[in-house]
């Protein structure tokens, strides 16, 4: 990714014939990929660490923890960071990688430039349990067991228990990693077990039922991933007993996963005729796409939304994108007022779609009633 091809004259360079007859073409050597900036190469560097110190990686990274835990201060010797494969591909430079660190908000770089620790204990909140009604679930395993267990008890069709659709509703609207709103819609009635469509009908899954009796699959696995994945929700609280009746209209602010939508560009240019079917196959490969909207973006853009922000960071990190529809497509990840804007047009068409049941669902079958353009 980062190291320049280069093509070697002397190999590449024919003889000329003795006659003078022109020299064959010589073989072209593939393109190159661009050479980072050094802007490029800093905020890539930065990222890079930001992630080996997140709570994602934290969770499972038990070489890291030691050495977070070897200094008193939870620091690390960016010496030893460099020694990654990741990271040492970008540069093995203490002094550079130091440098490239310095504005990140989510690391603390001691005055000397040595040493590097996150600017949140996550190890402290990893030690925490996740409390769920009046369950405490200290481990993933224990708290993925519960809900397994949970599911093996109903039969398709079965209506799950109110005890049981107390810890279910819990679960989704804290710890969900896509959108409790966009689940729960006009509102939740209640649950029951049936097939999971995207797995063609082999697996058995919860159901969310609303009070429109429109129904929505969902995942409890990727919902205790998250539980002991991402930390405490400070922004996603437990829903109300009496929720405000704007709630459903609005975007509050923290609802929403961020880091999961980027933007196209090179499309053509009318707006509403990209075919989303073939966006969603291309972007398939780097993760799961919940949605994909052609209309809001602007001419020759559309929004694809990933499941998960990896998903979404592995699009972006490649150089060159190629697809049916478009030879130079672009590919940027959407952040601040832009990405607000986008989840809030998103919510706000979900809630009409609950005020007025009815008409074609969305481009997934997580997200009903967005207006989607038709497939060829």
């Amino acid at each position: 990714f980062f190291s320049k091809l280069m093509a070697d004259p002397a190999t590449d360079q024919a003889p000329a014939e003795a006659n003078g007859a022109a020299a064959p073409a010589a073989p072209q050597a593939p393109a190159a990929p661009a050479v980072l900036t050094p802007a490029e190469k800093a905020a890539a560097i930065r990222k890079q660490v930001e992630y080996y110190f997140s709570r994602l990686n934290l969770r499972k990274d038990a070489f890291l923890q030691d050495k977070i835990q070897d200094h008193p201060d939870g620091f690390v010797q960016i010496s030893v960071l460099v020694t990654f494969p990741k990271l040492k591909a970008l540069s093995e430079d203490v002094a550079e990688v130091a440098e490239a660190l310095r504005t990140s908000p989510d690391l603390v770089l001691n005055d000397e430039g040595t040493l590097i620790k996150p600017s949140v204990d996550h190890l402290k909140d990893l030690k925490e349990p996740v409390v769920l009604s009046d369950r405490k679930f200290a481990r993933y395993s224990e708290c993925l067991n519960f809900f397994r267990e949970m599911l093996r008890r109903y039969k398709e069709g079965d209506e799950v228990s109110s005890r049981d659709a107390d810890f279910l509703k819990e679960l989704l609207s804290i710890w969900h990693p896509m959108y409790y709103e966009e689940k729960k819609g006009c509102g939740i009635k209640g649950f029951k077990v049936g097939k999971d469509k995207d797995h063609g009908g082999k697996r058995t899954c919860f159901i969310l039922v609303r009070t429109d009796d429109t129904e929505d699959e969902f995942s409890y696995l990727k919902c205790v991933a998250a539980a002991f994945q991402r930390g405490s929700p400070t922004s996603r609280n437990k829903p109300e007993a009496a929720p405000k009746p704007q709630a459903e209209k609005e975007c509050p602010e923290g609802t929403f996963v961020r880091d999961t939508v980027v933007k196209c560009g090179g499309l053509p240019n009318e707006a509403g005729r990209t075919n989303i079917n073939k966006l969603k196959e291309y972007f398939a490969k780097y993760g799961d796409v919940g949605w994909v909207d052609n209309e809001t973006a602007g001419n020759g853009n559309a929004y694809v939304q990933f499941k998960e922000a990896p998903s979404a960071q592995k699009a972006v990190a490649e150089t060159a994108h190629t697809c049916e529809l478009a030879a130079g497509l672009t590919v940027a990840l959407v952040q601040g007022d832009e990405e607000k804007q986008y989840h809030k047009r998103r919510f706000d068409e979900l809630s009409r779609k609950c005020k007025h049941p009815g008409g074609n669902d969305g481009n997934d079958g997580n997200a009903k009633g967005a207006k989607r353009q038709k497939t060829d």
